[in-house]
């Protein structure tokens, strides 16, 4: 009786753990591997990576995917966790073979930050991250060759924060419609185009970044609905000659900076700028601008406070007669930036003298 005693204790501290490592008893996940902790398998994400961070975060990288089926191919594994914080594809060479983005390429795994640069990505398909609908807060493609992009699903990711689509291919911006968005960019897409209609859905934005893409022309009013407007940066395009009324026009004074430098833009109309809050910056560097007459700036420059806030540096000014209105008064005078030199750049504004202007005006 002893012995059989002896035998079965031995059979449960012996055999029974190894049942249940690997026997009937034990339930493995395929995709599981308990050295990685909470991430797949290494071989069935492979060419992608899961990074786990030191507070329990998930990442996923797949800058080595070279095509759309590898892709897809990765995301059918096994997850035990499908809530990542971010997903990254940033090649260092552009595969020809990954061009499109399609629908539900990332199954049902979610993320909080996509970055995709760098790649020869065209098309992205109208249901590629829907996963990530609800905990989606910065979308950032970027130097790519996107001319595709859903935008109309905007509505759904109701935590969305950040869009950059910085240099890529799109031509034209429908209507954004999304609550949630602060931030956009749309720099170096070259000749998008786009009208009043196309902000009135998005009006809790921040910052839009429209610099670089050859903008020659905007229509009056199209930021005219953004209620919490703070930075709208359109330089280095192809705006030019006078600044019309309502072309910078904001519906409350939120707007507090302004970039219109590196563009050929010689005069602006008295109302072209209004709504700007009374610490605002408004860079004009190197345009066109010669003339500073009293009728058409004197109303901007009394709605702000803060001194060097005008920057007219790289400006071909005449230095004439048109600014002496400003010469006579020191305070008016500090809301041009300290360093804005005259035509010849021999003579900076302010050290132009007010008794010669007097004398010759």
């Amino acid at each position: 009786m002893y012995r059989k005693c002896v035998l079965l204790l031995l059979v449960v501290v012996v055999v029974a753990p190894l049942l249940l490592k690997g026997g009937v008893l034990a339930t493995p996940t395929k995709s599981f591997n308990k050295a990685n902790g909470l991430c797949p398998s290494t071989l069935d994400i492979a060419p992608c990576q899961c990074i786990e961070q030191a507070d329990g975060k998930l990442d996923m990288d797949c800058s080595e995917v070279t095509n759309t089926e590898q892709l897809q191919t990765a995301f059918q594994a096994t997850f035990p966790f499908t809530a990542f914080n971010s997903f990254t594809l940033t090649p260092t060479i552009p595969s020809p073979n990954l061009i499109v983005l399609p629908h539900g390429v990332f199954g049902d795994i979610s993320f909080q930050y996509i970055y995709i640069s760098g790649t020869d990505l065209e098309i992205v398909e109208e249901e590629a991250f829907t996963a990530s609908k609800t905990t989606l807060v910065s979308l950032s493609i970027t130097q790519n060759r996107v001319q595709s992009f859903p935008f109309e699903t905007l509505p759904i990711y109701t935590g969305l924060h950040i869009l950059d689509l910085t240099e890529n291919m799109l031509p034209y911006l429908p209507d954004i419609v999304s609550s949630p968005l602060r931030y956009l960019t749309l720099t170096g897409n070259i000749g998008l185009s786009f009208d009043t209609d196309t902000f009135p859905g998005a009006n809790n934005i921040i910052e839009i970044n429209l610099n670089h893409m050859q903008i020659s022309s905007l229509q009056s009013n199209l930021f005219s609905q953004l209620n919490y407007i703070e930075h709208i940066d359109l330089s280095r395009n192809h705006l030019s000659g006078q600044l019309q009324s309502g072309f910078m026009v904001v519906p409350i004074d939120s707007l507090k900076v302004l970039d219109l430098n590196d563009n050929q833009i010689t005069d602006i109309a008295d109302g072209a700028i209004s709504g700007v809050d009374r610490s605002v910056l408004i860079n004009l560097q190197n345009n066109a601008i010669t003339r500073l007459p009293e009728d058409q700036w004197v109303h901007l420059i009394d709605q702000i406070t803060r001194i060097n806030s005008i920057d007219l540096r790289g400006n071909p000014l005449a230095c004439g007669c048109d600014v002496l209105w400003l010469v006579r008064s020191e305070d008016k005078m500090a809301k041009i930036h300290e360093n804005t030199t005259c035509a010849d750049k021999t003579m900076y504004l302010h050290d132009v003298p007010l008794e010669v202007l007097v004398n010759i005006c």
